[in-house]
């Protein structure tokens, strides 16, 4: 352990530190955050020689088993163990060669680290390299790791709740030397971990939500991580790839793992924003399926050397803040990943992170957005070219009115001069759209529809007016401005973000309209700027402030996907995936983020209908997921974008489209109106069959196959669906 004149040392070295940052506030606060107190650094030493009870709380117990090195968590009534920490040589149910197998599948925590020069490595607290120290605390135990060789302690303190457990890992209980650094560290990574031939999943939140299932043949690939929210170290050109390859984001900093009847769900609620999600399978080195946090500590990156070569190198700041998962205990015949959105949706509302929005109707919504501006350029000159004015969505909508559709949602891409996908845009009303007489027209005369102007924060092109491509832009830890390999495409900073925020607040509230913010929660990245430095974690922050500042005056907000730091100032979710990103090792697609939401904020399809290869099946799947029907429209004929940065909506004209959209709003107003304000409670798929039950006591039945279909004596005719009424839950 550290000694005292360590510790006196270190004590002295931060009071030195803060003497000298003087006046400079964003100093004073970083050392202050390190010199906070450890508050179970001083907890009881445990001597434990036997099985120890830890706690109790009437429902579960917790254990710590010294003879196996694990805690175990307990059903109290019937003393039938849950879950466990580590797996055991009977466990694992196969022979295990050497006493470095037996130790890894015990192990709490897995440390990575460097010397930033020759030497890097990992080494995980079962081994001989570590000494531990195990302490009580409050309802749980603490776990002191000392490796010595490296001179790094960091613990690991698990505590018995109400509905499971939590995990934490204090910032504050973090030690380093001068020459080893933590790079990062796997939580809990034999937790739950669950040997071959055993029935059950793993759920992972990629995309909307996809499953692992155990049982299948090993192929090549047995690991899959996800960084939560976005890649840890944003690239641009991978950014515009994998965008292109369809490949989704962690969503959510959620996942679970189900087997027999039993389910753990776990909800990263702090430091989420520089962890990833590993899913390893049972083909992999330790014969188990298991799903773990790693937390990135110091990110690693390349740079150019001086003869040319790229090098890589780590971080020399720690940019991680206190660690915490809250681990939920589902048990039963009905354990699944139904359940887990449960229980997230639970925790956003009891934390005050989920905002109602929904309200009971008798109309289903559509979501119904329109392209009004695009900039073509060409070799001599950029033109404008107009798809839509303000007096002809006002027309348009008011048809679909009255032939009996409900548009509640509607977004305007390019309402201003200079078109959508020019980057950044400006915040001048498209004078050939109507301009703001226009504008206030439309939104005085479809009073029953909720626009939202959309305007991005993130982005920024070359060859665009009204930013700087040195002081405006993020910069890259190398200290030069994050650009692509063209070097034609940036990221705005925060204080450019927020300038342009306050002015278009201005203009939606004069004119009593919505702002959509397109990519302020579909991208997370941080500022390496010396004078502005931003982690990951201030701009998440950053972002739920920029929301706020709007509803606060009074502006609906809708955000560009799923973004559970900014959930709590949206009115509307748009471009929120139905699918994930179709990785090898992802068995099927489930509508994880959608039963969160569904009966709490609307929500529309990242692809509208009419782009859509079969309207049918994607109808069906709109009912599927409890989406609103989602389109693009425009009113002239989608060749005039030919040659434009938004050519892919190929076909967009009103008039081609007006008789499906008034068919398919008649028809969820008659058939699906009573389930829009209700949670989805539980969704479960099968051989092309899918049942969806809401809490007012409706089931829906999906059948996407060519053949009729029983399902509990019902019959569901081919590629349609059956509404089942029944008593609320």
């Amino acid at each position: 352990m550290v000694t005292v004149r360590k510790v006196a040392a270190l004590v002295c070295c931060l009071c030195m530190l803060l003497c000298l940052a003087g006046c400079s506030g964003q100093a004073i606060q970083a050392e202050l955050f390190f010199a906070e107190q450890d508050n179970n650094a001083n907890a009881p030493v445990l001597e434990a020689t036997e099985l120890t009870l830890l706690a109790d709380n009437g429902v579960y117990t917790m254990e710590y088993d010294p003879a196996e090195d694990r805690v175990n968590f307990r059903l109290k009534e019937t003393e039938e163990l849950l879950w466990s920490t580590g797996v055991t040589e009977e466990e694992y149910g196969q022979p295990v060669e050497n006493q470095m197998t037996l130790r890894a599948l015990k192990q709490l925590l897995n440390l990575k680290y460097t010397d930033f020069g020759k030497r890097s490595g990992a080494v995980h607290n079962a081994s001989n390299a570590c000494e531990t120290t195990l302490r009580r605390i409050e309802d749980g135990i603490r776990f002191d790791f000392e490796f010595s060789d490296y001179d790094i302690e960091i613990s690991l303190e698990l505590t018995l709740t109400e509905t499971g457990f939590t995990a934490a890992i204090p910032k504050n209980a973090i030690k380093e030397s001068r020459k080893f650094k933590i790079t990062g560290f796997d939580i809990l990574p034999m937790l739950a971990a669950t040997p071959s031939g055993t029935d059950g999943y793993i759920f992972m939140p990629d995309g909307c939500g996809a499953l692992y299932r155990f049982g299948k043949p090993t192929t090549g690939e047995t690991m899959l991580s996800l960084d939560i929210y976005d890649d840890m170290l944003m690239d641009l050109d991978k950014a515009a790839e994998d965008a292109a390859a369809g490949h989704r984001k962690a969503a959510a900093p959620v996942y679970g793992i189900k087997h027999s009847q039993k389910a753990l769900f776990a909800n990263m609620v702090s430091g989420e924003e520089n962890c990833s999600i590993i899913l390893q399978t049972d083909g992999g080195v330790y014969k188990t399926n298991r799903v773990y946090p790693a937390a990135r500590v110091r990110k690693q990156y390349a740079m150019t050397a001086a003869n040319g070569s790229e090098v890589y190198a780590y971080e020399k700041e720690n940019n991680t803040s206190d660690i915490r998962i809250e681990y939920t205990f589902i048990n039963g015949e009905n354990c699944g990943y139904s359940e887990m959105a449960a229980a997230y949706r639970s925790y956003l509302q009891k934390s005050g992170k989920l905002n109602t929005s929904i309200s009971a109707s008798d109309t289903y919504p559509m979501a119904v957005d329109f392209l009004l501006n695009m900039q073509k350029s060409s070799m001599l000159y950029d033109e404008t070219v107009t798809t839509a004015t303000f007096e002809q969505i006002s027309q348009m909508l008011t048809e679909l009115t009255d032939g009996g559709v409900s548009v509640s949602n509607s977004i305007l891409y390019g309402w201003q001069k200079n078109g959508y996908y020019a980057y950044p845009s400006s915040g001048d009303i498209s004078a050939a759209a109507g301009g703001k007489s226009q504008l206030k027209r439309l939104l005085d005369t479809v009073g029953n529809t909720d626009f939202y102007l959309l305007q991005n924060y993130v982005n920024a092109t070359v060859g665009q007016k009204g930013f700087s491509t040195y002081t405006d832009v993020v910069y890259q830890i190398d200290s030069i401005p994050l650009t692509n390999e063209e070097e034609d495409a940036y990221l705005l900073n925060l204080s450019t973000q927020n300038k342009r925020l306050e002015n278009d607040i201005r203009t939606c509230t004069s004119l009593g309209v919505g702002l959509a913010t397109e990519g302020l929660g579909s991208l997370l990245y941080e500022d390496y700027e010396k004078t502005r430095r931003v982690t990951r974690y201030g701009f998440k922050q950053q972002a739920a402030d920029v929301l706020k500042k709007a509803r606060n005056a009074g502006v609906l907000t809708a955000t560009d996907g799923f973004a559970p730091y900014l959930l709590a100032q949206t009115d509307y979710v748009f471009n929120l995936s139905a699918n994930s990103s179709q990785y090898m090792l992802l068995d099927e697609d489930v509508p994880f983020l959608q039963m969160v939401l569904h009966g709490h904020v609307a929500y529309s399809d990242a692809a509208p209908g009419n782009l859509s290869e079969d309207l049918l099946k994607t109808k069906l799947k709109w009912i599927e997921y409890g989406y609103m029907p989602t389109f693009m429209l425009t009113y002239q004929n989608s060749d005039r974008l030919k040659d434009t940065a938004f050519d892919l909506l190929f076909s967009s004209e009103y008039a081609l489209w007006k008789s499906e959209i008034v068919g398919i709003g008649k028809e969820f107003t008659e058939r699906l109106s009573t389930v829009f304000d209700s949670e989805m409670l539980r969704h479960n798929k099968q051989d092309g069959v899918a049942q969806v039950q809401y809490a007012n006591g409706t089931t829906i039945i999906i059948n996407y196959n060519e053949t009729d279909v029983t399902v509990d004596n019902v019959v569901v005719k081919a590629e349609d669906y059956t509404v089942i009424t029944g008593s609320a839950n």
